[in-house]
């Protein structure tokens, strides 16, 4: 697997992302972060979160809530 600064290029090569599709909130997170390119710190900092809480979320230790979950949907979208 490249790494996720790389992955980004790799997809737009391929004209298609080779993983599996996810299926989990924490799975969907992930992918989403590294189909974008970005570290845990930078994705965290996007969503307003300590690097730690988003690590909790992507490896389903936790699931964001509230206003908190609000970000989360956007950041899937976009």
């Amino acid at each position: 697997m490249p790494a996720v600064r790389f992955l980004r290029l790799v997809i737009s090569f391929l004209g298609y992302d080779p993983r599996p599709e996810p299926t989990t909130l924490a799975d969907r997170l992930r992918h989403r972060r590294t189909c974008m390119g970005l570290s845990q710190k930078a994705m965290a900092r996007r969503l307003g979160v300590d690097p730690g809480t988003l690590w909790k979320w992507e490896t389903g230790r936790r699931e964001p809530t509230g206003d908190y979950l609000k970000r989360v949907e956007v950041a899937l979208r976009t």
